[in-house]
């Protein structure tokens, strides 16, 4: 939704990330009514595809919601159809595999920069 733009555009700017951005296309379409036209949300989300690709230059989409979870196949197979092939990122995919990832390498974040608490008395 459009009132999300300059939460996202604070967050990449924070990051470091937002010389990364091509643009932010919205598709109107609130979360809890994604699932209520499936074909109109996965028109939509192709169509908001094609512009980032051809006119702002995207070399990679993210899906702005674990809600659109459900709808990555289809706009895959949407978007191969038209010959769009560009990679999606999902959100909640790519998190659990994040997570998965730095337990089978064994990493976790730095204790140097994220310390342990110091030891508190506590009292019961």
């Amino acid at each position: 939704m459009p009132e999300t733009e300059n939460l996202i555009l604070k967050i990449l700017t924070k990051n470091g990330l937002l010389q990364s951005l091509a643009s932010i296309v919205t598709i109107n379409i609130p979360v809890l009514s994604l699932e209520k036209e499936v074909d109109k949300t996965v028109e939509s989300i192709i169509k908001g595809i094609e512009k980032a690709v051809k006119e702002d230059k995207a070399q990679a989409i993210v899906f702005g919601c674990t809600g659109m979870s459900f709808l990555l196949e289809s706009v895959k197979e949407k978007l191969t159809q038209k010959g769009i092939e560009v990679p999606i990122i999902e959100p909640l995919r790519a998190g659990v595999y994040t997570a998965v990832s730095w337990i089978l390498l064994d990493i976790a974040q730095s204790k140097l920069t994220y310390r342990p608490p110091r030891d508190k008395e506590r009292i019961k």
